[in-house]
């Protein structure tokens, strides 16, 4: 991950591995992003601490492949 504007998370997400990246559930997001981002884009849901609450919540986002980078920007529902 080479860059990151979310609230900050332990461990830190910035320079980790998208691979590596999982949900509150366990589930790989990390690779979901890798698998179904697209030139045209595409959401992905998953479940994550909403910084707002300090509670775990749905959340969706919206990824985007360019070149080599997946671009994404996710909301809580």
């Amino acid at each position: 991950m080479v860059a990151y504007g979310g609230a900050p998370v332990d461990p830190p997400l910035l320079g980790s591995p998208t691979a590596d990246l999982r949900d509150a559930r366990g589930l790989p997001v990390g690779k979901m992003f890798e698998e179904r981002a697209t030139p045209e884009g595409t959401w992905v849901d998953y479940r994550w601490e909403d910084p707002a609450t300090g509670e775990i919540a749905d959340k969706s986002s919206w990824v985007v492949l360019v070149g080599d980078y997946i671009f994404g920007c996710g909301i809580y529902k």
